[in-house]
């Protein structure tokens, strides 16, 4: 189950109430007493009556016996009995039918469909989720290339492996977004409609329970006038008497059986209105996290699932430029092996050429010491000519 379906049956569990048989107050405040039979009524003091309240009522109530006592036909008599609580009932009546109303109007949305706005809403995204969750993309056939043979491409359905489920999450990632959005725009006025109907139900509840005191008051003058009644016909001889007397405690006992149904009516009504408060609460709470969720981890996951294409198609890249590198590299070291094994070979050439030249030298300096030795011997030979002509002239010139 995933979270989001977890946290609908956590609000679902939360929102289930009690058998409203079972209830027996709200919000602090309930019914005077169980609804009693018309023959076995019993005063019971309300609690939130002061001792100078109570006083107050049974004093109302012994008047009214002593009026019967006087005059057990008086119609005046009847006329009470039957108005014992009737503002209060009226009062009671018209928040019941608001209520009423109110309850209409919320139940008749979510009656239209299997489960509420917010709920559908929920799913909703849940469903467009689906379309960027890897592990739902991965499961889902779809149209897909496929090489035949290695010629050409055709499309076939089968599931996304690898790089094709980011391709296809980056791809569907800005659709699933603005729906999103969308979806969170009706969640979120979901949510607002939830908290008015809440706001008008709090309203009407809370109108009711300040009815409640007041007509519980009532309850117990009635009871009080007929525990009275009941004593005071015990007493009576008079067949005339006694049927009047028998005929209003009757009226009365009903009268008091009715606003007690009101009473506890009204309880079970509040109830009602504050579980629908409480679980509004609920979705609210459920609507914010939702969206909270919504706003910054699943756009960030999306986020993040794109950066991580983006990073794939980097790695791509990078793996290209390795690649490349290693190649110019490779290639490289072959160029500089044979500059190597070139520069070596001339260097062997470089070497011969050398002893070349250094034998050519030696031939040179062998000829150009050849040379001067035979222009030294031909200068000599010369020269004893020179030194003997020149010897010859200068004994010539002493003689004369």
């Amino acid at each position: 189950m995933s979270s989001l379906a977890q946290e609908l049956a956590n609000v679902a569990g939360q929102a289930k109430a009690p058998v409203l048989s079972e209830v027996t107050q709200a919000s602090g405040q309930g019914a005077l007493t169980p609804v009693q039979a018309p023959t076995q009524l019993v005063p019971v003091r309300p609690g939130h009556l002061a001792v100078e309240n109570i006083k107050a009522l049974e004093e109302e109530a012994q008047s009214f016996v002593e009026k019967v006592k006087t005059d057990p036909s008086d119609w005046q008599l009847g006329d009470f009995v039957f108005s014992l609580g009737r503002e209060v009932m009226e009062k009671t009546q018209a928040q019941v039918s608001l209520y009423d109303r109110k309850m209409g109007s919320v139940l008749k949305n979510v009656a239209s469909e299997d489960s509420s706005p917010v709920a559908r809403n929920i799913l909703d995204i849940k469903t467009e989720l689906d379309k960027v969750n890897p592990t739902m993309v991965a499961k889902t056939e779809m149209p897909l290339p496929k090489k035949v043979m290695g010629l050409f491409t055709r499309t076939v359905n089968r599931l996304p492996k690898g790089d094709e489920i980011l391709r296809i999450i980056a791809e569907r990632r800005e659709t699933v977004n603005s729906t999103i959005d969308g979806i969170r725009d009706h969640l979120r006025n979901d949510a607002d409609q939830v908290a008015f109907d809440a706001a008008e139900l709090s309203q009407i509840c809370d109108a009711l329970k300040e009815i409640q005191p007041a007509l519980q008051e009532q309850i117990y003058l009635g009871q009080l006038i007929w525990e009275k009644l009941t004593a005071l016909l015990d007493a009576v001889d008079d067949p005339r008497v006694k049927e009047a007397l028998t005929t209003l405690t009757s009226d009365l006992a009903m009268a008091v059986v009715d606003l007690q149904t009101i009473d506890n009516s009204n309880l079970q009504t509040r109830f009602g209105g504050e579980m629908m408060v409480r679980n509004s609460h609920l979705v609210q709470r459920l609507v914010q996290r939702t969206d909270m969720i919504l706003a910054t981890a699943v756009k960030n996951a999306l986020a993040v699932r794109v950066a991580a294409e983006q990073q794939m198609d980097t790695l791509k890249h990078l793996d290209m430029v390795q690649k490349a590198a290693a190649e110019t590299m490779t290639d490289t070291a072959k160029v500089l092996g044979d500059a190597a094994v070139k520069g070596a070979k001339m260097s062997q050439s470089m070497t011969v050429n050398i002893e070349a030249l250094e034998e050519a030298c030696n031939t040179y300096e062998q000829a150009f010491d050849a040379y001067t030795s035979q222009s030294s011997n031909a200068l000599g030979v010369m020269n004893e000519r020179f030194r003997a002509r020149t010897d010859a002239l200068t004994s010539r010139r002493q003689e004369k």
